[in-house]
C-alpha cells in the first residue's frame, strides 16, 4: 500500500522546538542534532545513559480513534534502554518500545506490555504502527507484521504525540512522521 500524505513529518533540518516539540529532560542526557549534510545522515541521537529525553508535540491535530492513525520511526538501538514513541487519542493510547533486542507494545488495557522479541534493532529499523477506527492496533517492524491488538477505551483527554530515548544506551531517530485519518499498511 503506498504511503499516505502524512499529517506531519519530522523535518530533520532543525530542531525539535522548531517542529513543534517541547524537549523535556530527566537527568542529563547527550542530544547530539545532526541537521546538515545529507539528507539520509540527519538524525537525532539520544546518549540516554545519564538521563532520559522525551520530545512531546501537544498541538496535534484531533487525535480521535474513530479516524484511525499510523505513526513509522526509522529508529535505531545500541545497549541498554529505549526509543519509542507514544500516540495518545481523545479515549485511548499506545505506546512501542525499540529496544535493542526486541519491541514493547503498551496499550490501556491492563495486562500490562507485551514484548516480542525481534533481531537487532541496533541498525536502521522501520517500526509502523496502525491503529484503526475500530480500535485494533497492528505492530510492524522492516515492514513485518509482529502484533495485533485491541485498544480498549480509557479516561485520555489530552491528544499529544511524543517519541523518547531513555534507560542507557544511545538511540538515534531518523524519520518521525504520522498520518491522521486511518491505518496505512507497509
Amino acid at each position: 500500500m503506498p504511503d499516505p500524505n502524512w499529517t506531519s513529518q519530522y523535518n530533520f533540518s532543525t530542531t525539535p522546538e522548531n517542529n513543534g516539540f517541547t524537549r523535556v529532560l530527566h537527568g542529563s542526557p547527550d542530544i547530539n542534532l545532526v541537521m546538515t549534510g545529507q539528507t539520509a545522515n540527519r538524525r537525532i541521537e539520544i546518549d540516554s545513559t545519564s538521563g532520559s529525553a522525551v520530545f512531546l508535540l501537544s498541538n496535534v491535530p484531533s487525535l480521535n480513534i474513530t479516524q484511525g492513525a499510523t505513526v513509522e520511526s526509522l529508529v535505531s538501538v545500541n545497549g541498554a534502554g529505549d526509543a519509542g514513541y507514544e500516540l495518545t487519542f481523545q479515549g485511548t493510547f499506545f505506546g512501542v518500545q525499540v529496544y535493542q533486542n526486541k519491541i514493547t507494545i503498551v496499550v490501556n488495557d491492563g495486562n500490562g506490555p507485551q514484548e516480542f522479541v525481534t533481531d537487532s534493532n541496533a541498525t536502521d529499523t522501520i517500526v509502523r504502527a496502525t491503529v484503526s477506527p475500530s480500535s485494533i492496533l497492528n505492530v510492524y517492524r522492516n515492514g513485518v507484521l509482529i502484533a495485533t491488538k485491541a485498544m480498549p477505551a480509557s479516561s485520555s483527554q489530552l491528544p499529544r504525540v511524543l517519541f523518547w530515548g531513555e534507560d542507557g544506551g544511545i538511540q538515534t531517530f531518523k524519520s518521525l512522521k504520522f498520518y491522521i485519518g486511518g491505518p496505512v499498511a507497509p
